[in-house]
């Protein structure tokens, strides 16, 4: 959904102008291959490193490579065309980078919103049909887990900040370290025509689902792009 709003809004100002850009590709991951052939040494992203308290710089060559290792894990879980991936994440690169691998993998993202509650984040998940969960933390990942909506079809939780492997009844979670190690010999194609991002349907009373800001699905458009973590999490 939101990459066709992109590229109609992009279209639609190109006929003033024109041929542009924008106009040779009709996805994102097509826009993304091409500026990883022409300029892989350029600065793609910058983000704030926390731990080091320090803006960050990565090239396009750097960003396709963490492109590849979560689309290599995708496709070791078996995930097939238009099977349902969520995120809750703050703006960060590991969340454009899971965008990205998403729809080259033509899976569908399902964005779930920092501010929301566990309730309705289980709900959307639920609602989807959701395979796969990355978020932060583990706590994170508890909170969804006690709600009292439950998600039968959820296989794998990985979480950016922790390493804690282990097992919610049937839901397998562990950090993202292990799961992008257990991808790396796994052979993938070149990326498919992406699926639509899920769109809910219906929203639980008193907690709609709000998508998240969607500057990060355009960045490639971009010479560089700054990545500004939010607090949420």
């Amino acid at each position: 959904m939101y990459n066709n709003l992109f590229s109609k809004t992009f279209r639609r100002s190109a006929k003033m102008v024109g041929h542009t850009y924008i106009d040779d590709f009709k996805t994102l991951p097509e826009m993304l291959a091409r500026t990883l052939a022409t300029k892989p040494e350029k600065e793609g992203y910058r983000y704030y490193d926390y731990e080091h308290e320090k803006w960050t710089s990565v090239t396009w060559k750097e960003f396709g490579e963490r492109v590849m290792r979560w689309r290599k894990a995708f496709a070791t879980m078996g995930l097939k065309r238009g099977d349902r991936v969520a995120m809750l994440l703050i703006n960060s690169l590991d969340a454009l980078t899971f965008d990205q691998a998403a729809l080259a993998n033509a899976l569908v993202p399902v964005p779930l919103h920092a501010i929301d509650t566990p309730e309705s984040a289980a709900y959307i998940m639920s609602d989807s049909g959701c395979r796969f969960l990355v978020t932060t933390t583990k706590a994170r990942w508890n909170a969804i887990f006690n709600s009292d909506t439950p998600v039968p079809t959820l296989e794998q939780v990985v979480f950016t900040t922790e390493e804690e492997e282990g097992e919610s009844k049937t839901v397998h979670y562990c950090g993202v370290n292990k799961w992008l190690k257990a991808g790396e010999t796994f052979d993938v194609s070149p990326p498919a025509r992406p699926k639509r991002i899920w769109p809910p349907l219906s929203t639980p009373p008193a907690q709609p689902a709000v998508p998240k800001a969607l500057c990060s699905r355009i960045a490639p458009s971009f010479p560089t792009f700054r990545i500004r973590p939010n607090r949420y999490l």
